[in-house]
């Protein structure tokens, strides 16, 4: 399939050449940019894993897209290095997979000098919300603990005070809304205070292994789902990856999507294991000993999407609000075209719940908003309507 997609491009590629050898100087222009367009297409068909995701979940249409983009480069009057980011930005961004598009221009580029600018551009934040809002809906009964972001670290301390205070009530909120990620460890201080043992969460993982993933991030088997998936801490992965027939023979998962199969070359299995924190304060028991929600929304995503995704697959809480927002698959890669000096990352794997569903498409929750109400309305409908 690869040799046959390898030939596909080189195709393409001549044909580019071929037409632009006829054109006038004037016209000569468009060329390296079209074959820049032609490259990031060619590398997200052969190592984006959930190109077909994008589509069948979030509406993007990338090959359509990529025309769109297409007859713009063709159309333009004139065209520089900034006016085809600007047209790439237009027509090929997409708000799914932690996809973005920058430049690093200039003599001096190297792909270490632009890792390096990422990494800078990852770690810039701007008007990054409080850690976490808790406060009191009605008084011995429900309590209300909001994490607007997990780009701050969480302050145990101030979980545990409000804890002591609350630890009575009938029903504890988790609120995540408008958490759009950050770090997931921020999140496993409500968690580890409020369990009797250990919670385990399991997923899978699939790679579509072209050359770009394989030439950037080390050639199998010196490679491992954990490189991929971009764990650590409490995740444990496979220490090797299965060939994805192998493991489609092997191990059925209801809701995995055949369709998106074909793409993948290995498959692996992985855990999230949070252990409890119980404490002499709360007689080395549970901290909360009453009911936990868990309100949600489509904006969540990355490491919101995670903690989401391990609160369903443990039982931890109940989750109420909308089908999350994905940007979950795995650890981010970057490539470069090489005519633009531009840059593009996009998310390496194919990352499922124990079911099949890829984490990419959202987690349902056990409670849809009722109609007219937000998350916090419809749990309090819930709570006093008594369906826990």
């Amino acid at each position: 399939m690869r040799k046959f997609a390898i030939l596909g491009f080189l195709c393409i590629v001549s044909i580019i050449f071929a037409a632009c050898s006829n054109h006038t100087d004037e016209k000569q222009d468009e060329c390296p940019f079209l074959y820049d367009l032609d490259h990031m297409m060619y590398i997200l068909e052969n190592n984006f894993a959930l190109f077909d995701v994008v589509y069948w979940a979030r509406g993007y249409d990338l090959r359509a897209m990529a025309e769109s983009a297409r007859n713009e480069i063709i159309g333009a009057n004139y065209i520089n290095n900034e006016i085809f980011l600007q047209i790439l930005r237009k027509n090929m961004s997409f708000d799914a997979a932690h996809f973005a598009i920058g430049t690093f221009g200039g003599s001096n580029f190297s792909p270490e000098r632009l890792a390096a600018t990422f990494q800078m551009s990852q770690e810039t934040h701007q008007e990054i919300p409080r850690a976490i809002i808790a406060r009191t809906i009605k008084e011995g009964e429900i309590a209300h603990l909001a994490m607007p972001s997990f780009l701050l670290s969480t302050l145990e301390e101030q979980v545990l005070d409000f804890l002591h205070e609350v630890r009575d009530y009938d029903h504890l909120i988790i609120d995540l809304r408008g958490n759009r990620g950050g770090w997931v460890s921020n999140f496993w201080p409500i968690v580890r205070p409020n369990i009797a043992e250990a919670l385990v969460a399991v997923g899978y993982g699939f790679v579509q292994y072209g050359p770009h993933i394989e030439g950037a991030h080390l050639p199998i088997p010196r490679n491992s789902p954990t490189h991929i998936i971009g764990g650590g801490g409490p995740l444990i992965a496979d220490r090797d990856f299965t060939p994805i027939m192998d493991f489609l023979e092997n191990v059925n998962l209801p809701e995995l999507r055949e369709s998106d199969m074909y793409r993948m070359d290995y498959a692996f299995r992985f855990e999230v294991r949070i252990f409890p924190r119980n404490l002499d304060e709360f007689d080395f028991l549970p901290a909360f000993n009453g009911k936990i929600w868990l309100l949600v929304c489509e904006s969540n995503s990355s490491a919101a999407q995670l903690a989401i995704w391990f609160v369903k697959e443990t039982g931890f809480a109940t989750i109420v609000g909308e089908i999350t927002g994905g940007h979950l698959g795995g650890a981010r890669t970057v490539a470069h075209l090489p005519n633009s000096m531009i840059w593009f990352q996009f998310d390496m794997g194919y990352i499922t719940d124990s079911n099949g569903r890829p984490l990419e498409a959202g987690t349902i929750p056990h409670h849809f908003n009722r109609p007219g109400m937000n998350a916090l309305q419809t749990v309090l409908a819930l709570i006093e309507e008594g369906d826990h």
